[in-house]
């Protein structure tokens, strides 16, 4: 579930030729790492889950389920601003970069949010982190080469994936399958 938004965003980005697909030779050569560096992200992810979709959703849960997962959402990225902010200060991203990532965090959360309620278990939120912070990291900075976007291309292909973590969201929560 958690890699329908980011292969629909490469796909879109390929068809309309905003970035070209085509993994260069050290996305190829990274490509068998993925699921080792999915399983590491998903050990460090482990704690952050725990915090937030094990405890802080359990007692925000009376809330109901989206405004759950907004306070959840809300404590989630607040946790990662300071790293996006430290990126940008630093030029490792540029700021239009930073803030699009931290607004993912937000967004993406609620899909992470809508897995642990519909199974009822922190796992596949905690996997599903490990893969944002591997797999997705890989397809959109390797293999979608998303740093030749157009400014107002980026911002479409970020929006989509905003838009598409709350329809992953609300489909998940509603349909047993999707989980």
């Amino acid at each position: 579930v958690v890699l329908i938004v980011p292969i629909t965003q490469v796909v879109l980005a390929t068809a309309l030729d905003w970035a070209p697909w085509g993994p260069g030779p050290a996305a190829k050569a990274a490509l068998p790492l993925v699921p080792l560096a999915a399983v590491m992200a998903s050990l460090t992810a482990l704690g952050e889950e725990l915090g937030w979709r094990g405890y802080l959703q359990s007692v925000t849960q009376q809330w109901g389920f989206w405004r759950s997962a907004a306070a959840v959402s809300g404590a989630f990225t607040a946790f990662h601003a300071p790293l996006m902010w430290h990126s940008w200060a630093s030029g490792a991203m540029p700021g239009a970069e930073a803030v699009a990532a931290t607004l993912n965090i937000a967004a993406g959360s609620f899909a992470l949010s809508a897995l642990r309620d519909r199974i009822g278990t922190v796992w596949p939120a905690v996997w599903g982190h490990g893969l944002l912070n591997s797999a997705v990291v890989w397809l959109h900075g390797s293999a979608a080469q998303v740093d030749r976007f157009g400014a107002g291309a980026f911002w479409i292909f970020t929006a989509v994936g905003w838009l598409g973590w709350f329809i992953v969201a609300a489909a998940t929560r509603r349909h047993p399958a999707w989980a």
